[in-house]
């Protein structure tokens, strides 16, 4: 029941990450959107804003609504998501472990942008390692969707990252 005592109709799921994941690729493929993920230093959204102003000119884009990069969240930006949308520029950041992962997996990125990787991880994250590998399985999850992938080679540890792989 609701506040006032209503019943409200309601779906229970055993795993609410894996019904997200199929809401988010439902919606996609209906509208057959491709996803851009950015993940940009101390959220600034610069780069994400001149993607979207840039791709704006000649496409319909959507994007995800600032600092906001959630399971739920991202949920509901691409609920709202129109079947004139040909792109979804979504930010990514890293909270704890697995959690670029995880938004990545719902997402199932075509492009992948990379600026940085942080000399300092969050305090989040149970270790450096587990921060890194975070933050490079927005790779591989984009490369593993048959995406592109693009890196800042300015910065030390995305230059050096070793993968084998035409796509970067």
């Amino acid at each position: 029941k609701d506040e006032i005592g209503k019943f409200v109709p309601q779906i229970v799921v055993d795993d609410s990450f894996n019904a997200c994941v199929k809401i988010c690729n439902f919606i996609r493929m209906k509208f057959n959107t491709k996803v851009i993920c950015i993940e940009e230093k101390n959220r600034e959204h610069i780069l994400r804003d001149m993607v979207y102003d840039f791709l704006s000119i000649g496409f319909n884009v959507h994007k995800n609504l600032d600092k906001i990069d959630n399971r739920i969240n991202i949920v509901n930006t691409i609920q709202q998501m129109k079947k004139n949308h040909n792109y979804y520029i979504q930010n990514m950041y890293g909270a704890y472990d697995n959690y670029i992962e995880k938004n990545a997996e719902m997402l199932s990125p075509n492009y992948s942008l990379l600026l940085s990787i942080d000399n300092k991880y969050p305090k989040y994250y149970s270790s450096e390692e587990k921060y890194l590998e975070d933050k490079f399985s927005l790779i591989h999850k984009t490369l593993d969707n048959g995406g592109i992938v693009i890196i800042n080679i300015d910065d030390e540890r995305l230059k050096n990252y070793n993968i084998d792989d035409n796509n970067i």
